[in-house]
């Protein structure tokens, strides 16, 4: 290995563990990662064959600080490929519960940059977001920082600079709120320029430079304030602010650390050809360009290949179209070549990644098998278990079942008789009720008809001046009335639990309608009824029942009704799985406090003197409508503002399950 032994031979000993030896070299990557190239290849090589040979030796966790220092090389190396593969050689690791929350933050943060940097910018965005979400639950702030401002690098990359902005100024809060490092404070203040520069907006560019440039002198930070100088004349230039540019050129130069650093000479070099180019100095633009090329790496294609896209601006503005085109050609084969080894980098990520997930798959279909397995064999162990139990049981059950039969059929027909004999009882009880209801009827009615009939025989023969004489009489055949109607209307509402559905049938309800109508109108001779009907349907439905239903419906609306010109109006609506017709008069209505009351049996909202009836027409309705499958309810009503109901019908039949609906015939009116 070379280098690296003469690094740490002193601080080995012949005791030392694995772990130790590994410890110190990840401690020394810190110190060489970034300045260093050889030597961190060389430590990393060194930790790499020590986990090979001693794998179960080693903590975990140096073995995932080893993961996330690799990643970094190989991102220092522009190898971002090569840091996928490692991050997901160790993907494992982080759900390794000894882990801190801030490891693992930091892997997720690797992971995500390195997507960004493969150009698989829909899964670093993600993982961006995740971390953040994560960051902010666990209050790690330099995780916020770290996943925000990279996500703000990866809008502004994609010309997103509304979304980029937007994280750098939650960035600017979070530096209200918690002490950021001068050097990351400057740093956004550059990206927040260079994102501001991408949008055209130059002016506040301008501003966050020079924000940048007075803290990074205040806290001695020479590399980036030269760094913010450079970027102050990219924006001068592209305003066309030429002296100006060329005023902080000579500060530049005149800076004591530029001449050490290979970066800021060719950006010195870069800033001044363009200055020249604006000047009109083609030839000398072309020189400094020259100069460039010789210092770039020969490995820096994107460098390459704006040096010569440069020299082929200032060759042709030079009017040397023959050399112009020469820089031409070399710029297409950088171009071409860094086309190319994008293309490679992502074929092959495309390609590792499909691997991956292949594996993957093939690895949880093996866990999941191997788990299937053992489940199998516990359930077998369990199921031999139980029969054994069950064989043991079913042996000691036997004798016990033959008892237990016995016994349970002799209680069962002990049981089956005291039924029957119940069921025998319970008929002769409503035979004999129906028979004691039909004998007090008729009985009740007789005298009733006697009372009533006498009243008004002796009415009629009492002499005029007996008039309180009349009264009372008379209050005894109103009462004697109400009586025999009370009766009827009992019998009727009796008579409600043993009605059958006719067969179904085919209804016209525009037809039925005004035939009902037609009937009830004999009943009401001082009123005029007018009827309004829309669009009511054919249906198949029982006839006798819906006949009962409208009838009762109607009759009602005209009843409680004091105007002389009664309006009905009947509507259809096919609603969901059902039809709805909706019945409205202008009668006297009901206040919201009876909307319920009304449908209960003997409910009388009204004085008998003014209106008859018994209070168990709507009732009645109710039980109707329910053997059809059918529902009625109250819609809307107001005291002396009329009222509307609505009768539900299904589609169905419940007891035919055909079809209901036939046609719908065009509404028609009739007075």
């Amino acid at each position: 290995m070379g280098q690296d032994t003469e690094l740490f031979d002193e601080a080995f000993t012949e005791n030392i563990s694995n772990n130790q030896k590994v410890k110190i070299y990840l401690d020394s990557i810190d110190k060489y990662l970034y300045r260093n190239v050889d030597i961190s290849k060389q430590v990393l090589g060194a930790v790499e064959k020590i986990l090979v040979d001693d794998v179960a030796g080693i903590d975990d966790s140096l073995s995932f600080a080893y993961t996330i220092n690799k990643a970094l090389y190989q991102h220092n190396m522009r190898d971002p490929l090569g840091a996928y593969k490692t991050l997901l050689d160790y993907n494992e690791i982080r759900s390794t519960e000894e882990f801190s929350s801030k490891e693992k933050l930091r892997f997720g943060y690797l992971e995500a940059y390195t997507f960004m940097e493969l150009g698989d910018l829909e899964a670093a965005q993600n993982q961006f977001y995740n971390n953040i979400t994560i960051s902010k639950l666990e209050k790690d702030t330099s995780a916020i920082i770290s996943n925000l401002y990279s996500l703000g690098q990866l809008f502004s990359d994609t010309k997103l600079y509304s979304d980029a902005e937007e994280c750098y100024k939650e960035l600017f809060e979070l530096d209200k709120e918690y002490v950021i490092r001068p050097s990351t404070r400057v740093l956004l203040h550059i990206e927040m320029a260079e994102n501001l520069i991408g949008s055209q907006q130059f002016q506040r560019a301008l501003t966050y430079v020079d924000k940048g440039q007075a803290l990074a002198k205040s806290n001695e930070l020479n590399v980036l304030e030269i760094q913010l100088l450079f970027l102050k004349i990219d924006i001068l230039l592209e305003q066309n602010k030429t002296k100006e540019a060329q005023e902080i050129l000579a500060k530049i130069r005149k800076h004591e650390s530029t001449s050490y650093d290979k970066e800021n000479a060719i950006n010195l070099l870069r800033s001044t050809s363009v200055v020249e180019l604006n000047k009109g100095n083609y030839k000398k633009a072309e020189a400094i360009q020259l100069q460039i090329l010789e210092l770039i790496d020969s490995t820096d294609l994107i460098s390459k290949r704006s040096a010569y896209q440069s020299l082929h601006k200032a060759s042709n503005l030079a009017g040397k179209h023959k050399q112009a085109y020469a820089y031409l050609q070399d710029y297409n084969t950088y171009n071409n070549q860094l086309l190319e080894n994008q293309k490679r980098q992502k074929t092959d990520y495309l390609k590792f990644k499909f691997d991956s997930e292949q594996k993957l798959k093939e690895n949880q279909l093996l866990s999941s098998e191997l788990k299937k397995n053992k489940a199998q064999k516990n359930l077998l162990y369990a199921i031999i278990s139980l029969i054994i139990l069950l064989l043991v049981f079913l042996g000691s059950a036997y004798d016990q079942k033959k008892v237990y039969s016995k016994r349970l059929e002799e209680e069962v027909k002990a049981r089956t008789d005291s039924l029957e004999k119940t069921n025998e009882d319970l008929k002769k009880t409503n035979e004999e009720l129906d028979e004691i209801n039909n004998i007090l009827s008729h009985d009740i009615k007789e005298p009733l008809r006697s009372i009533v009939s006498f009243s008004q025989l002796a009415i009629s023969k009492m002499p005029d001046n007996l008039e309180k004489s009349k009264e009372y009489v008379n209050i005894v055949e109103n009462s004697g009335q109400q009586l025999s109607h009370l009766i009827e209307d009992v019998n009727e509402f009796r008579s409600v639990s043993s009605i059958v559905p006719n067969k179904i049938k085919r209804l016209d309800f525009n037809k039925i309608i005004v035939e009902i109508l037609d009937g009830l109108r004999d009943n009401y001779p001082e009123k005029k009824i007018l009827l309004t009907m829309h669009k009511l349907p054919i249906l198949y439905n029982s006839p006798n029942i819906i006949y009962k239903i409208f009838s009762e419906l109607l009759d009602n609306a005209i009843k409680f009704n004091t105007n002389q010109e009664v309006t009905l109006q009947v509507d259809h609506l096919k609603k969901g799985g059902s039809h709805q017709f909706l019945i409205t008069d202008n009668g006297i209505g009901m206040e919201e406090v009876y909307h319920q009351q009304v449908f209960k049996m003997f409910s009388r909202l009204n004085n008998r003197q003014q209106y008859s009836g018994s209070g168990l027409g709507l009732n009645m309705v109710v039980k109707l409508a329910d053997k059809i499958g059918g529902h009625l309810t109250l819609l809307e009503s107001d005291l002396d503002a009329g009222s509307t109901f609505i009768l539900e019908l299904p589609h169905k039949n419940p007891l035919s399950q055909k079809d209901l609906t036939d046609q719908h015939d065009q509404g028609q009116r009739a007075s």
